[in-house]
């Protein structure tokens, strides 16, 4: 591992999620449909105190990572602020004269 990628995720030591179970923010497998909302409230809890909440939210959107709790963020939030990037990215359609 480089220099420049071990810098890269030095947020990492900082996140409080390291030794909490990942179940909390993966959710495990067999997990009911309404069991979702209060799992993913209790990790987001968990991130809102986190230092590198920040650095989580910004590497799961770089990666396009679609699943799981990351920076504060489920999965419907980030397809969202990725639907918005790309609308915002979008060149405006130039109306004919």
């Amino acid at each position: 591992m480089s220099a420049g990628t071990a810098d890269t995720f030095a947020w990492l030591d900082l996140a409080l999620c390291g030794g909490l179970p990942p179940d909390l923010f993966i959710g495990p497998d067999g997990e009911q449909q309404h069991e979702k909302p209060a799992r993913e409230a209790e990790a987001k809890a968990v991130c809102a105190n986190c230092l590198a909440v920040g650095e989580c939210l910004d590497y799961a959107l770089a990666g396009g990572i679609r699943y799981r709790v990351f920076g504060g963020t489920g999965e419907d939030e980030r397809r969202m602020m990725r639907e918005n990037l790309r609308r915002r990215m979008r060149p405006a359609k130039r109306r004919a004269a």
